[in-house]
């Protein structure tokens, strides 16, 4: 900081404010205040206060700061991490398999127009027609059943899928897998499974339940009016099944609308295990009223191979489980874990069980479903009367707690064995060390942040599980680092770039170049723009815009807007000190400083 007189200070009044105090004799805010002596050796506590008013002007100027370099310092991290990554991040451009089957769908979906959701996210006449049109097909279930026969079990049966906005895969009425990750039309992802301990010989049967679920939002590219599922099934090389017209397709009814959930982020449901459609994934299952599938008109998806293992999932008990009053169970599973709730239960036809879930509790004891993230998880189960039932659910959601209100009927018995939590996660295992293994305060840290990373981690890094359950930029850089460091696994890091150059190449590198940023492989990952590329190539740096160089207007306007207190280090800073104090300080100790401590933009960009 620069050097410069200090006030002298007037003996301390306890009748005076700390207004008046810091200007000496008067409390007239125009009498300036007088000239005061630097110290420069003892009255520690004096000095301690004028670092920790350096400090905070240091963080005022911080906050103050280019928004621009923040973000290319955010981007610079997420391009420079992963280039150590093991594997570039383009990698899964080559497309690896060409599907034999044909995009299907529900006829609802089969002559619809795609919608262009893309827009600016303050442009609000575009956003509202969007919206608009997004509105006339929201939150559908649609199912798909196909056949195939095999004489003898095959060595080895891979399935390949994807699905629009997603799907879950069942093999002779087990479930098999579950996808694909969020992703645009232009570079759609597919999946591959092992489903060989899944094949029987005879017939066999390959059930999908997809979801399209229509609002915009971060969760999935939906709203589009794009929905189907493509499906392959190889055995030993011979492609066995695949999707067309023979497969059988139905709506199911069996799920409907419980409300929306955080900002439009998902619906929640209402599961009737008396629907025409509850087990349609068994081998048994009579779909002789189902319709045929429809094909996708002029499907424009590119498939890519899916860079991420597979989600996987575990079985959680309950860690208490106990009855408050007269058909009230409350259920606490221990922690906070991310996936579905599972029980089975008896009753008579239509009985309806509500279903609360939360993170808290309230005063009384009870499950505070309305959660502090905009999400009210309250949901129905409805019996079908035909013996026991079993709670399908089909999103997740983040709960610890759970409580089952019976109805007050008292038909309907819940099987307390039956009941847990199926947790989801992507693969976690800890390759890093705490070196405060033996604190047992910093041990609960390490472990708070451990499990945060491990269920914050589905097909993407996400800023949490409830409201958004969507994927930031610096989610994608804080967290993935993290989750990096951990576990030693840069998949998530390497799709999160290829990501960022989907979304635009041209306006990141000039993001990168007007802030300045020096040192980061960006054309490793992100290509030059097509303007002045000759140029570049020749050794001639690109032409600064005039509103970031050095003596423009521009930035120097919004420098002298940009300015802190400087305190110098030795300075005498009294409390009570009035913000048109600080401010006179700080123009007598910023007239006549050159601009040149002031910018860090390059004239060589």
């Amino acid at each position: 900081m620069a050097r410069g007189h200090a006030a002298r200070q007037p003996p301390r009044n306890s009748t005076r404010s700390g207004f008046a105090q810091a200007r000496g004799k008067s409390n007239n805010p125009k009498i300036p205040a007088p000239r005061q002596k630097t110290i420069r050796r003892g009255n520690f506590a004096r000095r301690k206060r004028a670092r920790a008013f350096s400090f905070t002007s240091r963080a005022a100027n911080f906050t103050g700061f280019d928004m621009r370099k923040i973000a290319a310092f955010i981007i610079a991290g997420a391009l420079a991490a992963s280039a150590f990554a093991s594997v570039p991040a383009g990698a899964e451009d080559a497309p690896k398999r060409a599907f034999q089957g044909q995009w299907i769908t529900s006829a609802e979906f089969a002559n619809a127009e795609p919608v262009n959701v893309f827009h600016r996210q303050y442009d609000f006449e575009s956003g509202k027609r969007v919206l608009e049109k997004s509105k006339a097909l929201q939150n559908r279930h649609t199912l798909f059943r196909g056949e195939f026969f095999l004489d003898e079990l095959p060595k080895d049966a891979r399935l390949f899928f994807s699905a629009d906005d997603y799907a879950k895969i069942y093999v002779n009425g087990k479930f098999a897998a579950q996808g694909p990750a969020p992703g645009y039309f232009f570079h759609y992802l597919y999946c591959e499974a092992d489903v060989s301990k899944l094949l029987r010989r005879g017939k066999n049967v390959v059930a999908i339940h997809s979801y399209y679920q229509g609002l915009i939002n971060r969760v999935w590219v939906s709203g589009d009016m794009r929905s189907g599922v493509i499906c392959d099934l190889v055995c030993d090389g011979k492609t066995v099944l695949k999707t067309g017209e023979s497969w059988k397709c139905a709506p199911h009814t069996g799920i409907s609308s419980a409300g929306k959930a955080g900002y439009d982020t998902q619906f929640l449901e209402n599961y009737d295990a008396g629907a025409p459609e509850a087990g349609f994934e068994q081998p048994g299952f009579d779909d002789s009223k189902w319709c045929a599938a429809s094909l996708l008109k002029n499907p424009q998806y590119k498939l890519f191979p899916s860079p991420l293992p597979p989600l996987e999932f575990e079985e959680v008990a309950p860690a208490e489980i106990r009855r408050n009053g007269k058909g009230k169970i409350f259920i606490d599973f221990g922690a906070m874990y991310v996936g579905y709730f599972s029980m089975s239960a008896e009753g008579k036809k239509s009985d309806k069980i509500e279903l609360r879930f939360g993170q808290e509790l309230n005063p009384d004891g009870s499950v505070r479903h309305k959660l502090r993230a905009n999400c009210d998880y309250r949901e129905h189960f409805t019996l079908s009367g035909n013996g026991r039932d079993e709670l399908r659910q089909f999103d997740y959601k983040s709960f610890r707690y759970a409580e089952i209100i019976q109805p007050e009927s008292g038909t309907a018995e819940v099987d307390e064995s039956s009941i847990k939590l199926i947790a989801r996660h992507m693969p976690f295992r800890i390759a890093a060390k705490n070196r405060y293994e033996n604190n047992a305060r910093a041990r609960k840290v390490w472990d708070l942040c451990v499990r945060t990373l491990r269920y914050g981690a589905q097909e993407q890094i996400q800023d949490c599980m409830e409201r958004e359950k969507g994927y930031y930029l610096g989610d994608g850089c804080c967290s993935m680092l993290a989750w990096c460091l951990l576990n030693g696994d840069f998949a998530h890091r390497r799709r999160s770039a290829h990501k960022l150059h989907q979304r635009g190449a041209r306006h990141v590198r000039k993001l990168l170049l007007h802030a300045g940023n020096r040192g980061v492989p960006a054309d490793d990952v992100c290509p030059a723009p097509r303007l002045g590329g000759a140029r570049r190539q020749q050794g001639v740096r690109p032409r600064t815009p005039r509103r970031f160089q050095k003596n423009s207007g521009f930035l120097q306007g919004k420098l002298r807007r940009r300015r802190r207190v400087s305190v110098k280090p030795r300075q005498v800073v009294r409390r009570g000190m009035a913000q048109p104090m600080a401010r006179r300080i700080r123009r007598r100790h910023q007239r006549g400083r050159s601009l040149r401590d002031k910018t860090q933009c390059d004239q060589r960009m």
